[in-house]
């Protein structure tokens, strides 16, 4: 069984992850890089503080993620809604758009 895949785009404090939680099956995936790198450093919870080396691995991580990961319903956030919608296309995915307070939107 193949699952699908939704990219969650939006501004930070867009409400992104509250709107994963909120819709997300017990057995979906979720591929948060924000929350990746606060894991590993708690100082790292804007991108300006990311060590560049380490983004470039989170990326890597996520493209894996996206191709490998095809057999539960997957949810991947992103802040850029360009990006999101690109891989949403290449992926033949959803991208749904967060900006607190606005109602998510869908755009694809």
């Amino acid at each position: 069984m193949s699952g699908g895949i939704t990219f969650v785009c939006g501004p930070p404090g867009g409400g992104k992850s509250t709107f994963v939680a909120d819709n997300a099956r017990r057995d979906d995936m979720q591929f948060d890089l924000d929350r990746i790198a606060v894991t590993m450093n708690p100082r790292w919870g804007t991108i300006r503080n990311r060590p560049s080396e380490l983004i470039a691995f989170w990326q890597s991580m996520r493209n894996l993620f996206m191709n490998q990961v095809t057999h539960r319903n997957r949810w991947v956030i992103v802040c850029s809604v360009t990006q999101a919608t690109s891989l949403a296309r290449e992926h033949n995915g959803t991208c749904i758009r967060c900006d607190y307070p606005n109602d998510p939107e869908q755009l694809r």
